[in-house]
């Protein structure tokens, strides 16, 4: 009797658009719910960069040269994009 030989699985396949093709094909029906949750998820992805840019900017900015009105102003902007961001993040939870 011989031994079958299986060749080890590589740890991770080649992204295959095949598979990406199938998957577009299984929520055809959900298709504007799909779409409104990639257009969150790349929304998200540029919050999450202008939030960081914004702090950086409030802080190097207005702080650093003691103007309150330019604090407050930068300040008032940070938290506008900060509950735009949560907003956001809770619509991309329900749609998912």
């Amino acid at each position: 009797m011989k031994q079958q030989v299986i060749a080890p699985e590589p740890d991770q396949r080649p992204l295959d658009f095949v598979i990406i093709r199938r998957l577009f094909g299984y929520t055809k029906p959900y298709a504007r719910l799909r779409n409104a949750l990639f257009a969150l998820v790349v929304l998200r992805a540029i919050q999450v960069t202008l939030v960081t840019w914004a702090t950086a900017a409030v802080i190097s900015g207005p702080i650093a040269r003691h103007d309150l009105q330019g604090t407050v102003l930068g300040v008032l902007g940070f938290l506008a994009l900060a509950g735009f961001t949560s907003f956001c993040f809770v619509y991309r939870q329900r749609f998912a």
